[in-house]
This record gives C-alpha cells, sequence and structure tokens, in this order.
C-alpha cells in the first residue's frame, strides 16, 4: 500500500506540472548573485559532498584554512619578476628615476644659486631625490607585480575551465592589494636603509627570493566564512549541476546544508534526511516523455532514484557516458536547438523565498520511504478496503428532513450567500463529523466558486479555517471578491479575517 501511495503522489505531481505552465513556480533555481557560491575551483571538496549522497551519509564536514585551496607557485611569480629586474628594472631605470628628480631640484634653484654646485652641496637634496627616486621605481615595480598577478591568475582559470569544462568560477579571496601594499612598504624600508644603486638592487632581488611565497588564489574556508553573510537570509541548499534555456538555470537535483563558521573551521551540517530531485524544472522543458521520478527521497535511496533521472536525460539527449555523480563533464547539448542545455556546476545556493507549497511532496514520500505513519497511507489503505463509508444516503435524508419539500426553508437561504439544493447537500455532508473524504466537480458556470465561498462562510460560522488554493489567480480573485463584498454588506466597519498569498 506504501508503493501504491506514492505511485499516486508522483502521478498527481507529473500531472499538475506537465498540464499547468509549472516553470514560474519553481523557485530552486540559480541566482548568480550575493546568494550563489560556486565550488567548481575545489573537486575534492564536490567529490566528498557526491560521495555522501551516494553513500547516504549525513556525517558534519569540518573545513579549515587551507584544506581546500588553489594557489598560484611562488616560482612562477618570482621567475617573472627576476626577469623584469634585468630588462626592465635594472640599475639604469632606476638611475634614470632619481636623476629626473634631481634636474627637477636644480630647475627649481638655479634663480638663487649656482645650480649643480649647489646641489652636490646639499645633502638634504640628494636625499630627497634618492627617496623620491626610489619610490617611482617601487611605485611602477608593484604596478608590473600586480599585472603579473593578474594574468598568472587568469592563466590558471583558463587551466582550470579547460581541464574541468568548468563556466562559473567563485570569486577570488586573495586579497591583491593588500599583498601588493605590504611588499611595496618592504622595498621603500629596503630604500630607507641604503643609498647605493647597485647594493638597492641586489638587495631587492634577494627579498624577492626569499620573501615572495606561494600566493593562495582561493580558500573554501574564507569563501564560506564570507558566504555565510548572505545564507543567514534563506535556507542553503547545495545545488548539483544545471539544466538550463535562456534566463533561467534549474540545478537537477539539491539537498539542504547548514553553515557554521567557528573562529579555526566552519562546519557543515545537514539537517534533514532528505535529496530533493527537481523534476518539476525538467517537466517544464516539455521532453517527448515526463519525468516521474519522486521528487524526493533518503539519502538512502538517493544512489538509485538519481540513476532513474540520469537514464531519463541520457535517453534524451542520447548520451552514454554517466554524469550525474560527476564534479565536472563537458556540456550536453540536444540535437534539437530549442531544447535545454545540461551543464556541470556544483555550489551552494541560498533560497530567500522559499515556498514549499501543496505540491511539494517532498516530507510525505520521504516519509513513506522512511516507513514512518502517513494519514494519506492510512486515507488510501482505507479507501482500497472499503472503509470508507459513503454517506450520501444519508445526506439525502437529511436534506429531505431538514428542507420539507413545502417548507419555508427550502426556499428561503438562511446565509447571507443564498445556494441552491446540490449546495445544501454538501454543507450538510461538510458539517457531517463521520465525513472524512468529499469530491464535488461540475463543468464551468455550475456555481463551484459561488460554493466554495457559502462553504468558506459556513466554516467561519462554525469557528473554523479554511486554506483556498487554485493554481490560477483569477479563481482565487473571484472567491476572494465574493467573501469580501459580502462581507462589507454585513459588516461595513470591519475588516474581513481574510490573508492572501500568491
Amino acid at each position: 500500500m506504501k508503493n501504491l501511495s506514492k505511485q499516486i503522489l508522483n502521478y498527481f505531481s507529473t500531472f499538475t506540472e506537465t498540464r499547468f505552465s509549472f516553470k514560474r513556480l519553481v523557485n530552486y533555481r540559480w541566482t548568480n548573485n550575493e546568494f550563489t557560491q560556486d565550488l567548481s575551483l575545489f573537486p575534492e571538496f564536490q567529490n566528498e559532498l557526491l560521495y555522501k549522497i551516494k553513500t547516504g551519509s549525513l556525517s558534519s564536514i569540518s573545513i579549515k584554512q587551507g584544506m581546500y585551496s588553489l594557489s598560484l607557485p611562488r616560482e612562477k611569480v618570482i621567475l617573472q619578476l627576476e626577469n623584469r629586474l634585468k630588462e626592465t628594472f635594472d640599475r639604469a631605470y632606476l638611475d634614470t628615476c632619481i636623476q629626473d628628480y634631481i634636474i627637477g631640484i636644480e630647475k627649481s634653484i638655479q634663480v638663487n644659486t649656482n645650480g649643480e654646485a649647489e646641489l652636490k652641496q646639499n645633502p638634504q637634496a640628494i636625499e630627497l631625490a634618492w627617496k623620491e627616486g626610489t619610490r617611482k621605481f617601487n611605485m611602477a615595480l608593484r604596478k608590473e607585480l600586480e599585472g603579473i598577478l593578474i594574468t598568472s591568475q587568469q592563466q590558471i582559470i583558463d587551466s582550470k575551465k579547460e581541464d574541468l569544462g568548468i563556466v562559473n568560477i567563485p570569486q577570488s579571496t586573495f586579497g591583491i592589494n593588500s599583498y601588493l601594499q605590504e611588499h611595496f612598504n618592504k622595498w621603500q624600508a629596503i630604500a630607507k636603509e641604503t643609498q647605493d644603486i647597485d647594493d638597492y638592487i641586489r638587495r631587492l632581488n634577494d627579498y624577492i627570493k626569499d620573501n615572495i611565497n606561494d600566493i593562495t588564489l582561493y580558500d573554501l574556508f574564507f569563501s564560506l566564512q564570507k558566504y555565510q553573510e548572505a545564507s543567514r537570509l534563506g535556507t542553503v541548499y547545495v545545488f548539483f549541476h544545471l539544466i538550463t534555456q535562456g534566463v533561467n538555470a534549474f540545478p537537477l537535483y539539491y539537498i539542504e546544508l547548514e553553515l557554521r563558521s567557528l573562529s579555526t573551521e566552519v562546519l557543515i551540517t545537514f539537517p534533514r534526511d532528505l535529496l530533493l530531485i527537481n523534476a518539476p524544472a525538467i517537466n517544464s522543458y516539455k521532453f517527448d516523455r515526463v519525468l516521474t521520478t519522486p521528487r524526493s527521497c533518503t539519502l538512502s535511496k538517493a544512489d538509485a532514484y538519481l540513476g532513474q533521472l540520469e537514464v531519463f536525460l541520457q535517453t534524451e539527449y542520447g548520451k552514454a557516458t554517466p554524469f550525474i555523480f560527476e564534479p565536472a563533464f563537458r556540456e550536453i547539448l540536444h540535437d534539437s536547438p530549442d531544447r535545454p542545455t545540461i551543464k556541470s556546476r556544483i555550489g551552494l545556493q541560498t533560497i530567500t523565498n522559499e515556498d514549499k507549497k501543496l505540491l511539494d511532496y517532498s516530507e510525505i514520500m520521504t516519509g513513506l520511504d522512511t516507513g514512518k505513519d502517513s494519514q494519506f497511507t492510512r486515507l488510501v489503505t482505507d479507501y482500497i478496503e472499503g472503509k470508507i463509508p459513503n454517506y450520501q444516503e444519508d445526506i439525502m435524508r437529511e436534506y429531505k428532513d431538514k428542507y420539507p419539500a413545502k417548507s419555508a426553508e427550502r426556499y428561503i437561504p438562511n446565509s447571507p450567500i443564498p445556494i441552491n439544493d446540490s449546495q445544501k447537500r454538501i454543507l450538510l455532508a461538510l458539517a457531517k463529523k463521520e465525513n472524512r473524504l468529499m469530491v464535488i466537480d461540475g463543468p464551468p458556470g455550475t456555481g463551484k466558486s459561488h460554493t466554495i465561498a457559502a462553504l468558506t462562510y459556513w466554516a467561519n460560522e462554525n469557528k473554523k479555517s479554511v486554506v483556498i488554493t487554485s493554481h490560477k489567480k483569477e479563481a482565487l480573485d473571484v472567491i476572494d471578491r465574493m467573501l469580501t463584498e459580502k462581507f462589507k454588506k454585513l459588516h461595513p466597519q470591519s475588516k474581513p479575517s481574510i490573508v492572501r498569498m500568491d
């Protein structure tokens, strides 16, 4: 019976997603802003996440500084700087910087002194020329180092993109400005300790060899610490891969996590044993077939259900190579250009407008998988076994007793919302406590909206609350207007107890 209940839920959710325009309701999507934290440059960490899903492990993950990082080797920077010191920033260039400043001083004192002779006799002028000349030299060298770092970082990124087939890159955690300023200050300190060009160039070369270390460009520890500011504004999920067309990019599957930043580590925990499969987004692209995979499962069943998802997409795209558990793969294109593209991407995404709709069967499905008692399963069981009695004949007898053919009650409404004979029987059925399930249907124009309004008014009179849902905004507008206008007529000084949520 549990499997039958799951099949009913899957069928109904699939029917809903394919019949209606469901894409606008899918709010689990990549945003590519401060709420997105890509993990593309940390393949070891990506593999750890994928391994947890494959094995069904919910143990926490501790991330410390340097554990997952990408660095620029010191040798690459040193070699380029040494070449620049030989080719461009040599003693001749430093001498030119100093002489340019000396010429400027000569011009400023020629009016009152003999110029050259006076300059040589002025130690303060010589010291000032050295100070400003080396500063000009160091500023130019700093600019050169900045260019080396930017170019080298881009080369590493381009190489990773080519090797891994990735597109989205996380923001660098390397503070280039503070790094450049630190070395510039050290070069300035060396210049203060000497006023000899050859000695300064020699000491500068020694400094570069001894003090340029490996540069950490990306560190997951610092990335997550910074990302935690955005994670406080919603629910954090780790998204796996994406299916995209136009501006929309949806994950194929995802799992909720929590971040906790400590002084020396960032702790990742998984609050629920629940993996979600984004079948609504996939079905919104109207493939020739429909994906009927459950929308969620426990991690113990993730391998099997994600395998079904993978086979579905492999069949649609004609791709035999496995990809669903890979940290990176080349983009998958459909033969038809109007079909979406599948790309590799793993990252964190904060959902700020999470709306767990009635159409999201995640909790029910997971409860069925774990053997939890479910009211829905009990209902299906009772229905199949004939344990749900039909009170239709009882309702007809009650209707005839309450509304005799020649009585005034048969024709004069006792509710502010007038109702016909069918609607009176519906309210009688609603009032019968033993009635566990009611189905009301009818073609357009037969009074279903009017019935809902009368039902809601009856419930309010009996101290009950009602939730009214619809796929279409217009249907809610009609009922909202009926209830509000009737309430205003009955209670012109009061506000109707209606909450509207879109």
